[in-house]
């Protein structure tokens, strides 16, 4: 054997053997099946709590409660899996998320969401913002002398003007400067693509998540009740916690249980006090 193929065979037998690791932080596979099992019930319950909040053929939600028994409970993104499921069937049906429509309509006004509710309206263009990026001095780097006296027809006072002056006399007004830079704003805005709002798909991703991270709650909290732990609200996100605390205070608030976020895509988890051992 040549040195050069010794030492690519000392190499690719590494590189196999690294591959054949295992996590020495996984659970043994026996103990991840089971927690994986004690799940599918709280997650289908709140599947179930949940859908009665949906408009949506009954035919369409068992399927979504009935998928929480078919994958794999201990993976991510099970919300993405699960519309990746039923989203046919829902094609051309009319579907509606009473909880979706009070909170997405309330969210916009209070200017709060969850940090894993999408943003209800469609990305605007922000002539304010964007204006921001640029200056009159750099003017005649974006457009040329012709293309901005073009859209400066209103301000005839410039069609005799030079660069220097145009550029001068853009400092000093701000309409004219508006008028130059926003055609230019506008083109780049129009050249890309833009999120479109919370379409039917977007909220079908996140109702089956909020139904996720609602089971993720209430078996935690059976979890904790069987070793008489009290459990307390706690948040990852500021903007969660301040919407949870507006729904708790809310009496319009469509979701009713004494589990999980009541606004929709909001996530929290619990910690438990107990009591009988600081006796």
């Amino acid at each position: 054997m040549s040195f050069f193929k010794a030492l690519f065979s000392l190499f690719g037998d590494s590189k196999s053997k690294r591959e054949e690791q295992v996590n020495p932080v996984a659970l043994p596979q026996r103990i991840s099946d089971k927690i994986a099992k004690e799940k599918i019930d709280p997650y289908q319950q709140a599947a179930r709590d949940t859908l009665k909040l949906v408009n949506m053929p009954d035919e369409i939600k068992q399927k979504i409660v009935d998928s929480f028994a078919d994958i794999n409970l201990n993976e991510r993104d099970i919300g993405k899996k699960i519309s990746e499921i039923v989203i046919k069937d829902l094609e051309g049906v009319e579907w509606n998320w009473i909880e979706w429509d009070f909170w997405s309509k309330k969210c916009v006004e209070l200017d709060l969401c969850p940090y894993n509710m999408p943003w209800p309206l469609p990305e605007k263009l922000d002539f304010e913002y964007e204006r921001k990026k640029y200056s009159p001095d750099k003017a005649f780097n974006l457009c040329t002398l012709k293309e901005a006296k073009e859209r400066l027809q209103a301000f005839p006072e410039t069609v005799s003007m030079k660069k220097a002056d145009v550029v001068e006399f853009l400092k000093l007004n701000t309409t004219a400067w508006h008028a130059v830079i926003d055609p230019h704003i506008e083109k780049i805005w129009n050249n890309k693509k833009h999120y479109e709002g919370a379409t039917p798909n977007i909220v079908l991703k996140c109702l089956l998540d909020t139904i996720y991270r609602r089971g993720i709650c209430l078996y935690n909290i059976r979890r904790g009740k069987k070793i008489r732990g009290i459990p307390k609200e706690e948040f990852s996100f500021t903007e969660d916690q301040k919407l949870f605390d507006i729904a708790k205070n809310d009496p319009a608030t469509p979701w009713k249980k004494n589990y999980g976020h009541p606004v929709p895509g909001g996530d929290l988890f619990y910690s438990f006090d107990f009591p009988d051992f600081n006796k």
